[in-house]
């Protein structure tokens, strides 16, 4: 490859015929292709390679913190865990489809972290956006939101997100404007996509988290309609590594 053709490369951003160009042109002349066959494989390979990048750049860009995959996890040891209907929900991708919440409901330690986790990244890897996000962190980025006055910019990231888990929903100490950022947030996602919510507490303790009866059943009310349930309330803890649950 001579110095022009690689700038024009690099112009396109052809990086599939960057990395590949000495054998592509010998596979080119030892299979004797058409030129129609051989630039049908070159566009073939190079959408391949850039989906590769683009998939790639989702997942970094999502901050999952574990490479837990649904195949990882341990089903025989939880009998009482629906699995058929998970994993129907999860290969038709149900959820991104039909914009369904889903939300899991168990103790530390069930595994609830790395069941959603898979979920967020079976969508990224089917060409998604996504986002992993613990509730403290995501409340903590609401509040300071209020001090700069960025809350509609920072609701709108969050919302423009095709999959965004919110994982571990437990108590913490918030105001009433930092709770309704989050309830208008939910809000502005119903039914455009798909939230996952990862929390320890029954929808009978919400209250005790956002402290206003009305706002919590409007809340539960959104998550819930069109939305499954997933609950390993029943189910064994099965491993005590922090970044589980």
């Amino acid at each position: 490859m001579n110095k022009k053709t690689k700038e024009m490369l690099e112009y396109l951003k052809l990086t599939y015929l960057l990395k590949q160009w000495d054998e592509v042109i010998e596979q080119a002349e030892k299979n004797d292709q058409s030129y129609d066959k051989f630039l049908k494989i070159i566009i073939k390979n190079e959408f391949e390679d850039r989906s590769e990048v683009a998939r790639a750049n989702r997942v970094k860009r999502a901050k999952i913190p574990n490479d837990f995959t649904m195949e990882t996890y341990p089903f025989e040891d939880q009998p009482h865990l629906n699995r058929k209907r998970l994993l129907q929900r999860y290969d038709s991708l149900d959820y991104i489809n039909k914009n369904r919440n889903l939300v899991f409901i168990g103790p530390s330690g069930t595994g609830k972290t790395g069941l959603a986790s898979s979920v967020l990244r079976h969508a990224i890897n089917s060409g998604h956006s996504g986002r992993f996000i613990e509730f403290s962190s995501l409340m903590e980025e609401l509040l300071n939101s209020i001090a700069d006055q960025s809350s509609k910019k920072v609701i709108k990231r969050y919302a423009n997100y095709k999959c965004l888990l919110i994982d571990d929903l437990s108590f913490l100490e918030a105001d009433k404007a930092e709770i309704g950022l989050f309830y208008s947030l939910i809000q502005k996602r119903y039914k455009q996509s798909c939230t996952i919510i990862t929390t320890p507490l029954g929808f009978s303790d919400w209250n005790k988290i956002f402290n206003n009866k009305q706002l919590t059943d409007a809340l539960i009310g959104r998550l819930s309609d069109n939305g499954h349930i997933v609950n390993l309330k029943n189910c064994k803890v099965i491993r005590t590594e922090p970044d589980i649950d």
